[in-house]
């Protein structure tokens, strides 16, 4: 029995690190390539990041899901998952990543402490585009939680966070 709980766990430590090694990848290219999400970023209180969700498209249902962690201080505080149901015209097959900055310390505190969230259900929060914040103000932007969706390669265009719901995840 324990030999087999010690391989669970190692294989935990494994995910963990490789969650980690590409959230900080991510991280790196999306404050590199968007100017304006580097300039929140100095600001924001905790991130979540997920590097890499897959959409997967299917004569009108799509479904998307991905990993990632909470980041708050350079430290990994917990992992999630994210997922996704549509419905209408989807078709085709995509990867995109996203971060969410959290600007506030209540704002991380609050999505911490929760098991589960879900975009557009509990709470306001403003989502850029790569490319389409090329023009964004973030200047003066009032909100606690924004995201940014980056690297988007793929055929799917029906992309929003809209519906979308971050389970915490137990590794």
């Amino acid at each position: 029995m324990f030999a087999g709980s010690g391989f669970a766990f190692a294989e935990d430590l494994a995910k963990r690190a490789e969650i980690d090694a590409e959230a900080d990848a991510a991280l790196a290219k999306l404050l590199s390539e968007n100017t304006h999400a580097a300039e929140l970023a100095k600001k924001a209180s905790a991130f979540l990041i997920f590097p890499k969700v897959t959409e997967v498209g299917i004569v009108g249902i799509g479904a998307e899901r991905g990993s990632g962690v909470l980041r708050q201080n350079d430290e990994s505080l917990a992992y999630y998952h994210t997922t996704s149901a549509n419905f209408g015209l989807e078709l085709g097959f995509a990867t995109h990543g996203y971060v969410v900055m959290f600007m506030t310390q209540p704002a991380a505190q609050k999505f911490a402490s929760s098991q589960k969230f879900q975009f557009g259900g509990e709470g306001q929060i403003t989502v850029f585009k790569a490319g389409a914040t090329a023009e964004a103000n973030t200047t003066n932007l009032k909100t606690e939680v924004v995201a940014f969706v980056f690297d988007e390669k793929g055929a799917i265009v029906n992309l929003t966070l809209e519906g979308t719901t971050i389970t915490r995840w137990d590794i």
